[in-house]
C-alpha cells in the first residue's frame, strides 16, 4: 500500500501564506500557489478541497494561538484580582496594543 508523500505540504502552506498575505482571500490564485511551492494543481487540490479549505489550514495555528489567548483571558478568577489587576487584565494601552501586532505579525 502507498504511504502518503507529506514533504510537499510545508511549501503548499508557505506559498500559500505568501500568497493570501500579498494578494488577500479573494485576489489569491490557487496557479500561483501551484507555481511558487512548485507542484501540481492535482497536488494541491489533493490535499485541500478548495481555496478555503487551504486558507484554514494556513490560518490553524493562528486560530489555535488566539483562542488559546482567549480562553486565558475568559479564565481569568475576576474575583480574585484586585480592582487595578481587573483594569489591567482588559486595558489595552499602546504596550498591549504592541502585542498584538507582534503576536500577530509572527504568525
Amino acid at each position: 500500500m502507498a504511504r502518503a508523500d507529506h514533504s510537499i505540504d510545508p511549501r503548499i502552506l508557505e506559498s500559500a501564506r505568501r500568497e493570501f498575505l500579498a494578494h488577500g482571500f479573494e485576489n489569491a490564485s490557487l496557479k500561483d500557489i501551484c507555481a511558487q511551492a512548485g507542484v501540481t494543481t492535482g497536488a494541491l487540490y489533493k490535499r485541500y478541497e478548495n481555496k478555503e479549505a487551504l486558507f484554514c489550514a494556513v490560518v490553524e495555528k493562528t486560530v489555535g494561538d488566539l483562542t488559546r489567548v482567549r480562553k486565558e483571558k475568559v479564565g481569568l478568577d475576576v474575583g480574585a484580582l484586585s480592582d487595578e489587576a481587573l483594569m489591567r487584565a482588559w486595558d489595552m494601552d499602546e504596550d498591549y496594543m504592541w502585542w498584538w501586532f507582534d503576536f500577530l505579525l509572527a504568525r
